[in-house]
């Protein structure tokens, strides 16, 4: 197998000194991690794992299937901690920092009309694959609009990796450089959508309709209720401007 430099090249070397069950174990590991810890380099681990499959170390369905399997856990796992805590996070004063509640309303509004887009494509863009979920969780969405779009992203990422490392056999080199090349180009898309998402945090935090921004929500009962001086007896005591909060 020809060597070259490089993260394949790397992992390769680690795992090939490992039996199967090893082999098996630290594949499935790097793919959990990779849905919890955005800087773990999983596809490099995943490629490896296709090239040691193709020389015949480990079998091929096996290793594919816990691979995806495992991602999946992890991404789930983010979000169920999302769903079980994230609430109680950002109702504390660090957390209003990052959200505050009517952010929180057009984050859950935003994931009621566009989340299973959104999870699908973000499973692709490096250090947004561990975030989405986990904000999913904390809008609330359902189960059964995140696991989908989170299973099929991770099998078609995990699918096209573990798939060329399988079909390139001994060139270690092709992989090496289409994942060099396909990580770059994913970066900068990522780059761009938290650009976006930036502008429309800051956006949303300085506008009329965030709560925290405002202050406080409009009172139904009116102005002069509001101000305590809704009184029917003052009515007669001067002119209504007057009488409004300065």
């Amino acid at each position: 197998m020809r060597v070259a430099d490089g993260p394949i090249a790397a992992a390769l070397a680690q795992l090939s000194e490992l039996p199967a069950a090893g082999i098996h174990a630290l594949l499935g590991a790097g793919a959990f991690l990779e849905s919890v810890i955005p800087p773990v380099p999983g596809d490099s681990f995943i490629g490896a794992g296709g090239l040691l499959a193709a020389a015949g170390a480990i079998n091929p369905v096996v290793a594919f299937v816990l691979i995806w399997g495992m991602n999946l856990l992890g991404a789930v796992w983010v979000y169920r901690l999302g769903l079980r805590y994230g609430a109680k996070a950002f109702a504390s004063p660090v957390g209003r920092l990052i959200l505050d509640p009517g952010q929180l309303d057009r984050l859950s509004a935003f994931y009621e009309r566009r989340g299973v887009l959104a999870i699908f494509f973000a499973r692709f863009l490096p250090g947004l694959r561990a975030v989405v979920p986990a904000f999913a969780g904390v809008s609330g969405l359902s189960a059964w609009r995140v696991v989908p779009p989170l299973a099929v992203a991770s099998l078609i990422w995990y699918g096209v990796i573990f798939g060329l490392g399988f079909w390139a056999g001994e060139n270690v080199a092709v992989l090496d450089e289409f994942l060099r090349h396909a990580n770059r180009l994913l970066l900068v898309l990522a780059m761009v959508v938290l650009v976006i998402v930036g502008w429309f945090w800051k956006r949303s935090r300085s506008g009329p309709n965030s709560r925290v921004a405002s202050g406080a929500d409009a009172s139904p009962e009116g102005p002069e209720e509001a101000a305590g001086t809704g009184d029917p007896d003052d009515a007669d005591d001067g002119p209504r401007s007057s009488r409004l909060p300065v």
